[in-house]
């Protein structure tokens, strides 16, 4: 199609592969020096590869596992918003700027359909293995607190047995022996 071949033309014109070509249009990297220091608009695309990426950036706007009072889903939105309002310059008295010293990428938010809630939990460990998979860690910007659990189904099936410290005004948490329920108060 016509997006192809105006690629595979750009390509050619910098001698580069049209996956390179690519990367560099679709992906925005804010840890180049001089890039503006926010997160960039949403975006929802998906790429082949995060190779040299040390950190990916997912919004998972999920929360339909709230017993009330729902809106957490407009959190990745909302995070990438007020990130725009960031200064561009290192923060005040560190001796390093970590833009500069690692690859950051906003990848985007989790694609999953609403109307399948049970599909979720698989979709969201899915998305977070593709991520660890190509060598990078994630910031994941949500959502309700159900998130956590199938985000750290991944990282222990690729880590082995995890500790978890919990910061919350309310922890939220209550036992339930029903591991194919999703709920917001059993996320560990």
């Amino acid at each position: 199609d016509d997006v192809k071949r105006r690629l595979r033309v750009r390509a050619a014109e910098h001698g580069r592969s049209m996956e390179e070509e690519a990367r560099d249009i679709l992906r925005p990297v804010v840890s180049q020096p001089g890039a503006p220091r926010n997160l960039g608009q949403a975006i929802h695309a998906r790429f082949a590869a995060l190779g040299g990426v040390d950190l990916a950036i997912t919004g998972v706007p999920f929360d339909q596992a709230v017993t009330h009072r729902a809106g957490t889903r407009f959190g990745p939105r909302a995070i990438r918003e007020a990130s725009t309002l960031q200064a561009y310059e290192p923060p005040y008295g560190w001796t390093t700027d970590p833009l500069e010293a690692i690859d950051i990428v906003d990848y985007g938010d989790l694609a999953f359909d609403y109307a399948k809630v049970s599909d979720f939990p698989e979709t969201l460990t899915d998305h977070i293995r593709g991520i660890l998979a190509a060598g990078a860690a994630s910031v994941v910007l949500g959502g309700d607190h159900y998130i956590t659990f199938p985000i750290l189904k991944a990282y222990a099936e690729k880590f082995g047995p995890l500790g978890v410290i919990h910061f919350d005004a309310h922890s939220d948490l209550w036992a339930d022996d029903d591991l194919s329920r999703i709920d917001h108060g059993t996320m560990m």
